[in-house]
């Protein structure tokens, strides 16, 4: 199952984070524009999660509120006092795309007076972060995974199959 960037809202006052939308949806810069919007005048708080499900999404965030280690503390943003959290590379990644993309809104609607659809998006769906999930972290060539008790060629020469080389870890395999 892939992660999806998902945008959550907690409004002040209330207990459970509910799901805005998605960080590659169409319109996606609009509704996270809003949400820092809303946060930074203290109506709540913006959470956007690298997660499977909005159930796992809403586990993070608990995580996180109770100080407790998450899976995503390498990449996680905080902006202002606590009130726009991004847990997850991605996460970070649609914050600074929802920055850009408003700038470019606003510069296109200045010299054009229109905005397609296609140019809402925080995260594009064709950006290569939005697409990571573990298994292809390194490409197709290495896609598949080496298996334990197995021996695999790491380095070779130009006529032997080798991870260095490019090769498979089932092409890779000493025999």
């Amino acid at each position: 199952m892939a992660i999806k960037t998902i945008v959550f809202w907690l409004e002040k006052g209330c207990r459970k984070p509910k799901q805005a939308g998605l960080a590659t949806a169409p319109d996606s810069v609009h509704l996270i524009d809003e949400y820092c919007r809303m946060a930074r005048e203290g109506r709540g708080r913006l959470f956007i999660v690298d997660a499977h499900t909005a159930s796992e999404g809403r586990e993070h965030i608990a995580s996180w509120r109770k100080k407790e280690s998450t899976p995503h503390a390498i990449g996680s943003v905080i902006l202002g006092p606590d009130r726009i959290v991004a847990l997850g590379m991605n996460a970070c990644a649609a914050i600074a795309g929802a920055a850009a993309g408003k700038r470019a809104w606003d510069a296109r609607l200045a010299r054009q007076g229109i905005v397609k659809i296609d140019q809402t998006r925080a995260l594009d769906a064709k950006d290569p972060l939005a697409n990571w999930t573990p298994g292809n972290a390194f490409g197709q060539g290495l896609g598949d995974a080496p298996e334990p008790g197995k021996q695999y060629r790491l380095t070779g020469g130009r006529d032997v199959a080798s991870i260095a080389g490019g090769a498979s870890w089932r092409d890779s395999e000493v025999k």
